[in-house]
């Protein structure tokens, strides 16, 4: 597991590459991922960016691409990825050869779990990705999404802390003029337990989350990119 972050700071807010083998992932399989998003990059350029971790990744891409046509994207997304290691991908990419029209954004479980930090680190890792997305695509729509729930039961205090990260990354938004968006309550039940059907390790979305989730978060989505279409009159 990565050293937790020292001295307050985010460990996240650091652009590093994935130092280590997983019994899920190797160190060999994330470099090839890599190098594939980048290949991707270069010889198209995506409407649509998806970034973000294991959550992000899990998107089924055939379901995306038909509810999305006619507009194009990629999923940048790797599993087990820390903002740091978001962040190193990201300034080890090439650039598309026009600026995507949005790009949505959801990390930060990563930093909590693996990282051990608290909500305030994690915060802090997530405003330099973004800081980071804007500076190399400064014209392009944001929507940065809140972290799904964790946990079973309302009572862990992971819960505790995605509810006050996500409490920090709604006025991150407002201050970076992106857009927010919260679909935790979709996969909870009344008395705040989360449903296994929707994620079954209480942690990513099953088939069936996803399902539940696409509808609303894409509505969203087509309607951002088009009024970016409207706006720049293509």
């Amino acid at each position: 597991m990565p050293a937790p972050a020292i001295h307050g700071n985010s460990a996240g807010c650091h652009a590093r590459p994935r130092q280590q083998d997983y019994s899920w992932m190797s160190l060999a399989q994330w470099q090839q991922q890599h190098r594939q998003q980048c290949q991707q990059l270069a010889q198209q350029s995506a409407d649509l960016l998806w970034l973000g971790d294991s959550i992000t990744a899990g998107w089924p891409a055939a379901s995306l691409d038909s509810a999305l046509a006619p507009w194009s994207s990629l999923n940048l997304a790797i599993g087990g990825d820390h903002t740091g290691n978001l962040l190193w991908r990201w300034q080890h990419q090439p650039l598309q050869a026009r600026q995507p029209r949005l790009m949505v954004l959801m990390a930060g479980i990563n930093n909590l779990l693996g990282l051990e930090e608290s909500a305030a680190q994690t915060h802090a890792g997530i405003r330099c990705l973004l800081q980071a997305m804007q500076q190399r695509y400064p014209h392009s729509a944001i929507l940065l999404q809140a972290l799904l729930p964790s946990g079973e039961t309302p009572d862990l205090a992971l819960r505790a802390q995605i509810t006050e990260l996500n409490r920090q990354l709604a006025r991150l938004a407002a201050e970076h003029d992106c857009h927010f968006r919260d679909d935790g309550a979709l996969f909870i039940e009344p008395d705040g337990t989360i449903n296994p059907a929707l994620m079954a390790d209480f942690l990513h979305p099953t088939q069936a989350g996803y399902a539940r989730w696409q509808g609303p978060l894409l509505l969203q989505v087509r309607a951002l990119l088009d009024a970016d279409s409207k706006a720049t009159k293509i």
